[in-house]
Parts: C-alpha cells; sequence; structure tokens
C-alpha cells in the first residue's frame, strides 16, 4: 500500500482585516461588520481599521440582497402572484405572522434553489432537490419556518459578515429548538416529517459535538416511533435502511471489479478507497486551478482523507475528534457562494468536485459510523449517482481537456472515486440506492 503524507495544509485565508480587539488578543476575527462575533460574545466595542472597499464591498451586497428579496415580496403582496412557481407558493406571503423583513430570509433560500432548478441541476446538490418539500413543510409548521430561517440567515452572517444576520440566526434557531421541543412532546403521524425537517436544518447549525448528538440521537428516535407508518413520510426514501453497525466493520465483502481489492477486509478497503480518493483529488486539485474556493475545498478534502488514512482505521477516535475532522463539510455549500453560480451554469470541474465531496463524506460516515446522521447519506449517493450521469451524457466519448494536466479526462476517470464510494457503501451497508431514489 502507498504510503501518503499525512501533512494538513491551511485551506483558508488569513485574517488581514480584523478588528482591533481580535488583533490586540491575537486571536482569528470573523471579520464580521459593523461587529464581529468575539465583540458580540465579548460585549466589546468592535472597531475596525480603515480599509478601502472592505466594508462597502460586504454592505453593498446585503443591501443589493435585501432590496431585491423586499421588492419581490411586496409585489407578491400586492399583486398575488408568487414568485418561484415551482415552489407552490400560497398566494399571500403571510406565514406564521413573520414580517416581510423576516421572510427575505425565506426568499433567499428560494432564490437559490430557483437558480439550480432554472439550470437542471437542483437534481445533484443533496437536499436542494428536496427543497420544495421542505417549504411546504415550513408553510405548515412555524417551527420548520424559522428553523430554514435559522439556516438562510447563518449563510448570510457566513456570506455578508453582517452581525445583523449573525443575530437572526441565532434568534430563530432558538425559536426552532423550542418549537422542535415542543412538537416531540406531542409527536404524531401528523407532525413527525415536520419533526424530520426542522431537524435536519438544525443539524448543520449545531457547532458543537455534544449539541449536534442531541439532535442527531433525538432524528434517530423519531425515525424508530415512526416505524409503524414509515411507509407514508415523505422521507421515506431517505430512512428505509438499515446502518452499518460498527461491530460488522471487519465482516467480509462479495468480490467486485469495480471496487478496491481486499474484499475479506472491510478495514482495508476502506484504507484503499481513502488512498484512492487522494489521488483522484490530486487531479482534480490540478483541474481547479483557476477557481480558488474549488481549490480550497478540494484540499480540504484531500488532507481530511490524508490524515485519516495515515491513522490505523480500528484505532479509536473519540467522538469530539470525529465531529471536528466531518462538520466543517457540512457549511461547504453556503461558505462558498460561487459554487451555486458555477454549478447552474454547468461546469464541470465544479459537478465532479461536488460529487467528491459527497463521496469523502459518504466514506467517513464508513469510518466512523457513530457520527453519521440519519437521513444524510442516502441522499448524497443519490446526489453522486445523478451527477455522475450528468458527466458522462456531458462528456460522452470526448473527455474534458484540462488546459493544466494537459490531457483530455474521461468520465470513467473523473467519476471513478466517488462512484466506488457509492458501490463500496452499498456492498458494506446492503444498501440500495441507485437512479429510481
Amino acid at each position: 500500500m502507498s504510503t501518503v503524507n499525512p501533512v494538513i495544509r491551511r485551506s483558508h485565508k488569513k485574517s488581514k482585516d480584523g478588528c482591533h480587539n481580535c488583533k490586540k488578543r491575537r486571536i482569528k476575527c470573523d471579520e464580521f461588520r459593523p461587529d464581529c462575533r468575539n465583540c458580540l460574545l465579548g460585549r466589546r466595542t468592535c472597531k475596525y481599521p480603515v480599509t478601502e472597499a472592505i466594508e462597502d464591498t460586504s454592505t453593498v451586497l446585503d443591501n443589493s440582497w435585501s432590496g431585491v428579496a423586499e421588492s419581490s415580496l411586496q409585489t407578491w403582496r400586492t399583486s398575488g402572484e408568487p414568485p418561484f412557481p415551482f415552489l407552490q407558493l400560497p398566494t399571500t406571503p403571510r406565514w406564521h405572522n413573520l414580517s416581510l423583513g423576516t421572510l427575505k430570509h425565506m426568499h433567499h433560500l428560494a432564490l437559490l434553489a430557483s437558480i439550480l432548478e432554472l439550470s437542471n441541476t437542483r437534481q445533484f446538490c443533496a437536499w436542494w432537490s428536496e427543497f420544495p418539500m421542505f417549504v411546504q413543510l415550513a408553510l405548515s409548521f412555524d417551527f420548520v419556518a424559522y428553523a430554514v430561517i435559522a439556516h438562510s440567515a447563518g449563510r448570510l452572517a457566513l456570506v455578508t459578515k453582517t452581525s445583523e444576520a449573525f443575530e437572526d440566526a441565532a434568534r430563530f434557531r432558538t425559536l426552532a429548538l423550542k418549537g422542535l421541543n415542543e412538537a416531540i412532546n406531542s409527536f404524531s403521524k401528523d407532525n413527525a416529517d415536520a419533526i424530520l425537517c426542522a431537524s435536519m436544518c438544525l443539524s448543520n447549525q449545531e457547532h458543537d459535538w455534544r449539541s449536534w448528538r442531541v439532535v442527531m440521537e433525538g432524528t434517530s428516535a423519531v425515525i424508530q416511533q415512526m416505524q409503524p407508518w414509515i411507509t407514508d413520510s415523505l422521507f421515506y426514501k431517505f430512512v428505509d435502511y438499515k446502518p452499518f453497525p460498527p461491530e460488522r466493520r471487519t465482516s467480509s465483502l462479495a468480490s467486485n471489479p469495480n471496487t478496491p481489492k481486499s474484499p475479506q477486509d472491510p478495514l482495508e478497503i476502506l484504507t484503499s478507497l481513502l488512498a484512492q480518493g487522494i489521488t483522484s483529488l490530486n487531479i482534480l486539485s490540478s483541474c481547479s486551478k483557476d477557481s480558488p474556493d474549488l481549490s480550497a475545498i478540494i484540499r480540504q478534502l484531500r488532507d481530511t482523507c490524508r490524515l485519516v488514512h495515515s491513522q490505523s482505521l480500528s484505532t479509536p477516535w473519540s467522538t469530539a475528534e470525529q465531529y471536528r475532522l466531518t462538520h466543517p463539510f457540512a457549511a461547504w455549500m453556503d461558505r462558498y457562494t460561487i459554487s451555486y453560480v458555477a454549478i447552474s451554469k454547468g461546469d464541470l470541474i465544479t459537478q465532479v468536485t461536488l460529487a467528491h465531496f459527497f463521496a469523502v463524506v459518504v466514506v467517513l460516515d464508513m469510518v466512523f459510523p457513530d457520527i453519521q446522521l440519519p437521513l444524510t447519506t442516502p441522499i448524497r449517493l443519490k446526489s453522486i449517482v445523478e451527477a455522475e450521469t450528468v458527466v458522462r451524457n456531458r462528456l460522452k466519448e470526448e473527455g474534458l481537456w484540462c488546459v493544466h494536466c494537459r490531457v483530455a479526462h474521461k468520465a470513467d476517470e473523473l467519476m471513478k472515486f466517488p462512484m466506488d464510494a457509492v458501490r463500496v457503501f452499498r456492498e458494506l451497508r446492503a444498501i440500495d440506492v441507485g437512479r429510481s431514489v
């Protein structure tokens, strides 16, 4: 087996324009404006050095988005004609007595979903493929609406670096958790899907592994209670499987010519699959040199694979270590806004990167089964399969010419690691997720 360098490189930019307090305390500033979160939490007066365009850039982005959303919502209110027809919204923007200023957060996510919908790329963007279902549940249950709004506000906080969005995210997350707890206490067939939907929205917003685990265990308990009517659930196609228990990770595997060898030992298969992923990500890193955002996530994915590969997979990792390693990937689609534009434009390297992103997380789910969140792996498998179909249909026999690698990459080469991750997962966990999902 080849030796892989486990050294982790930095994938983020240093904070060169942080506030005075963070620089004085020698801590990383998130550069939220007008007040960074460190100063907000510490109740300090936040002041930034005078720089050109930094403050104006974030302000213009935030105001531009806010103005468009408010104008669209006003038109919706006066005309009775809702935007985004594919979402089947009601004729009036009155959800749970929420103000138009609050509903602009819902409008923001709907706009992103619309971009993907119009470009026919929503189907391989994980939960974005199910966004209309989330919206319909949000129309009926206020705590689902709060969870979706909190997710949108959290995304805007990352993009615009404004404290207003950060405060909205925290406020609606609190409201969502309160409503979710009340719904769980009155659990029934009528609110079960809403509970699952809110749990999924909130799971990626938890930044502490203990809080995240509470949400995860609650979701698992809800799915267990739903078994008598699970086939009627909107989430049935994503919960109709049995997770692969940790104690079976040393069982034998049937030989498959398309998967890494060593069928007698799943641990060796996963180690080989990680090495394959590192090689594939190295190639993809060369192809993405023109996109700093894609290059950053590819390096992070590769370095994570290197770290896990360098350790013995039989060596125990604490839940906290597993969470810290895998959770940052949950925010990738939120942090790098250019990804939506590139995906909607049909950029093949972006689509291949997205498939690799899902594949790495699927592999980590197999390596660390204790932190596998219910519902998430099947939707990632579906996205990989959908992306592979698009890439294969686009490239056919010609291949994709890469000016950096100076070679034409075939679909089989670009998508081999993601599809091998799907095959190995099916073998190890006896799950049948395919194009029919």
